[in-house]
């Protein structure tokens, strides 16, 4: 290949020039087909903006009136929002349509007919809820059972559709301008194209060996997070089995404990309670220090007996297994209304469970209490056992102060182990809490 140094300077000075009148050419082209297609632009965004505004403001009647049926048939508040921010709205896009239209008298007539319905429609409905308000029921409704509302809408909806009709056919020719634009600007970029083509086929190769490179690299990564996710739900099954097997084991532990203590224990205290018996009457009469000395050995052993119960009772209630749910429950109430002296009211049905569930529902009801006296600073609490279709609900409120932290947090162990054990059985847990309002607990589990 010859270099620029071995042409003849005349044909060099001569592709110089045709170089430059080329490029000039094609600049001076280039920049009238731009301000050909910088103004069509603008003309169309200019119609594009006037069927946004007009879109928007047939959108927002039609929430404020969807907002005014929703406030007039529940009462509630929140549905007034989207009439309030209409009646904002309409304002705002009318200013904006009078600034849009004042070149343009007809479609400022059609503007602003629009706005006149528009503001009529929102008085009308402006009028039902006043009526609403002042506790006047029947005059609303019989305000809402007439045509006036749906006739207005129907004109609005007319005026804004011929509103739009007319925008969308001069977008219409504002696109047309804008394409014969671009097929004049086409010819001179078939000019580029040509050499892009070379630059092109260069691109593609690189391109085709970067995108083998990222493919590699891609599967290599998938390949690897895929083994992780593995790994990870190995490990996530095999703690859930494990949570299981260490909840069942405790239950198990626990009710050994409680049968050795009934057994062993109460023997023991059953014996020296028949040795006091048999003492006191062998002495019979005897000094008052010694009647002393023995009738405070008996209040320790009916102390000591009454302990052993108490924990037997929470290692292992009997009366869930000798009486059911329905009757332990009603005994964990109360037991707790008169050690707490707090208002305890319940709500609570006679369903059957298996024992795995009564135990898991027994547990819940008491680590719930237990949380409500330890931070709860309550004074009523509400318990609730009961069927919903093919579960069971059970609830337990309080109207204390709320839960003060994240009950997801590390240090929330009691919730931890309440969601763990439910999830042992297929149940599942809800905390509802608000600071200053109370904490409710709730558990669900499948018959």
């Amino acid at each position: 290949m010859k270099s620029m140094l071995d042409i003849p300077r005349n044909k060099q000075a001569a592709t110089i020039f045709l170089v430059a009148l080329l490029a000039l050419l094609l600049m001076a082209w280039n920049e009238f087909s731009y301000q050909q297609s910088n103004a069509s632009l603008n003309q169309l965004l200019h119609r594009v903006h006037a069927i946004d505004q007009t879109q928007s403001l047939l959108r927002r009647m039609t929430d404020a009136e969807t907002g005014q049926r929703g406030f007039l048939l529940t009462g509630q508040e929140n549905y007034l929002e989207p009439y309030q921010q209409a009646a904002r709205d309409v304002r705002v896009i009318a200013q904006s349509m009078q600034t849009q239209y004042q070149h343009d008298p007809a479609a400022k007539q059609l503007a602003a007919t629009l706005l006149s319905y528009s503001e009529a429609k929102l008085s009308e409905l402006e009028a039902s809820l006043e009526m609403h308000r002042m506790g006047r029921h029947e005059a609303w409704k019989s305000l809402l059972s007439t045509e006036i509302g749906r006739e207005k809408m129907n004109e609005l909806r007319r005026v804004g559709d011929a509103l739009l009709a007319r925008e969308a056919a001069l977008s219409s020719a504002a696109r047309q301008e804008v394409f014969s634009t671009l097929w004049i600007n086409r010819m001179g970029i078939a000019a580029l194209a040509t050499l892009g083509i070379l630059g092109a086929v260069v691109f593609w190769r690189q391109s085709r060996v970067m995108n083998d490179m990222r493919l590699h690299h891609e599967s290599a990564i998938k390949a690897e997070r895929d083994a992780l996710q593995v790994q990870v739900a190995q490990r996530t099954a095999d703690l859930t089995e494990l949570a299981k097997h260490l909840q069942v084991s405790e239950e198990t532990d626990k009710a050994d404990l409680a049968r050795k203590l009934h057994d062993e224990l109460g023997a023991l205290l059953t014996t020296a309670k028949l040795d006091l018996a048999r003492l006191k009457r062998s002495l019979g009469e005897s000094s008052v220090e010694v009647g002393q000395r023995l009738e405070h050995l008996s209040s320790t052993i009916n102390a000591g007996i009454h302990l052993k119960r108490r924990i037997i009772e929470n290692l292992r209630p009997s009366s869930l297994g000798n009486l059911g749910l329905l009757a332990a429950l009603q005994i964990q109430l109360r037991e707790f209304s008169e050690r707490s002296e707090l208002t305890v009211e319940s709500d609570l049905q006679d369903i059957r469970l298996s024992a795995e569930q009564e135990i898991v529902v027994y547990r819940f009801v008491q680590e719930a209490l237990a949380n409500i006296a330890r931070h709860a600073r309550a004074s009523a609490v509400q318990v609730t056992f009961k069927q919903h279709g093919q579960e069971v609900y059970v609830g337990v409120g309080d109207n204390g102060v709320g839960l003060v932290s994240n009950p997801t947090s590390p240090g929330a162990h009691g919730l931890l182990g309440m969601r763990y054990r439910l999830e042992a059985v297929n149940g599942r847990m809800n905390v509802r809490s608000e600071p200053g309002s109370g904490t409710t607990l709730e558990a669900w589990l499948p018959l």
